[in-house]
């Protein structure tokens, strides 16, 4: 069976939608007031800046921003997982890290293709 080329364009918009959605979504409480007093309020900023610039990537010809925004994204949510790696493995805690891997991934796939 051959692969549905023609649906890759819209895979692509449904991702960097549906990042930028869950990150304002999920820290919005934190970014609404600007509040660089503590290095994890730097990044919270950061990792929602960079869902946003690669929403702006996908309408851009050169994939250098979607790429730099992918690596941001990948790297805070690196970081976000080893802080708050749960100390017992319970099943509740282990969904609630396993979420992490979504972001993840969407950024590391921009990092590799671009646009």
């Amino acid at each position: 069976m051959k692969p549905i080329t023609a649906a890759l364009p819209v895979a692509n918009w449904i991702f960097r939608g549906s990042i930028l959605i869950y990150l304002i979504l999920v820290y919005y409480e934190k970014i609404i007031e600007v509040n660089f007093r503590s290095f994890t309020d730097v990044l919270f900023f950061v990792y929602v800046l960079s869902a946003l610039l690669l929403f702006i990537g996908g309408f851009l010809s050169k994939p250098t921003l979607s790429i730099i925004s992918g690596i941001l994204i990948f790297l805070c949510t690196a970081y976000f997982m080893v802080t708050d790696l749960p100390n017992d493995f319970t099943r509740p805690q282990i969904l609630a890290f396993l979420i992490y891997f979504w972001p993840a991934a969407v950024g590391l796939y921009f990092t590799g293709s671009g646009n």
